[in-house]
C-alpha cells in the first residue's frame, strides 16, 4: 500500500531547486517551519495512514510508525498486515512479516522512487523548497496550514496537497485531495525529534 502512495506522490519528491520569487508571501511560513527543524537530527512518529476511494464503501486506513535520521528511513505499518519499508543507501528492503517474505530494490535502477524517498526525508525535516518546481505555494499563516498546487494539473493524479503544521514545526498531517472524491490523508502524533547540539 506505501509503494502505491509513493508511485502515487512520485512527481511530488522528485525535484530539487528552490526559487524565492516564486513563493511570493508565503516565504515567512516556509521561513519558519525550517528554522523550527534547524540543526534537526532524527524523527519518530506514529503515522496513521487514510485513503478514500470513490468505489469502496470504507477508506483503506493502515496504522504504524515512520523514523528517520541522516543516513536511514523506516515506514512500518503495524496494521492492517504488518509490513515494514526500509531506506539505507541505495537500497529499498520491504519486509512482509506476516507472510515472512522479503523484496529489495535498488533506487540506484529506479532513480524516481529513490528520489521520492530521499525527498520525503527533506519534507519531514522542514525543507520543503523541493516541492517548489511542481507547486503553486499558498498558506494560511495564523493555521499553519501549506497549500500546494500543481503547476501542471495533467502531470499529477491529484489537485491539491494540504500539510498542516502545529506550534512547534512538526507536521501534523498531509493530505492529498484527488478527484473524484479521492483523497489520502497521512496524520503524524507523538512526534519525537533530536537536535545537533548548537
Amino acid at each position: 500500500m506505501l509503494i502505491r502512495l509513493v508511485r502515487l506522490c512520485s512527481a511530488l519528491l522528485v525535484f530539487a531547486g528552490f526559487g524565492q520569487a516564486a513563493l511570493g508571501g508565503n516565504t515567512d511560513l516556509l521561513a519558519w517551519y525550517e528554522s523550527k527543524n534547524k540543526g534537526l537530527q532524527t524523527i519518530r512518529a506514529n503515522v496513521r495512514q487514510v485513503r478514500n476511494l470513490p468505489y469502496l464503501k470504507q477508506p483503506l486506513v493502515s496504522e504504524g510508525t515512520v523514523s528517520l535520521d541522516e543516513h536511514r528511513m523506516e515506514w512500518r505499518i503495524d496494521r492492517p498486515e504488518k509490513t515494514i519499508y526500509t531506506v539505507s543507501s541505495n537500497t529499498l528492503t520491504i519486509r512482509y512479516e506476516d507472510v515472512g517474505s522479503v523484496r529489495t530494490v535498488d533506487l540506484e535502477k529506479d532513480p524516481v522512487l529513490g528520489s521520492i524517498f530521499a525527498n520525503f526525508r527533506q519534507i519531514l525535516s522542514g525543507k520543503l523548497e523541493a516541492l517548489e518546481t511542481l507547486f503553486h505555494f499558498d498558506s494560511q499563516p495564523q493555521k499553519k496550514i501549506l497549500m500546494l498546487t500543481p503547476k501542471n494539473e495533467m502531470a499529477l493524479p491529484f489537485k491539491r496537497l494540504r500539510i498542516l503544521l502545529d506550534e512547534e514545526g512538526q507536521i501534523r498531517v498531509i493530505r492529498f485531495d484527488g478527484f473524484q472524491d479521492e483523497w489520502t490523508e497521512i496524520q503524524f502524533s507523538n512526534v519525537r525529534r533530536t537536535f545537533r547540539s548548537p
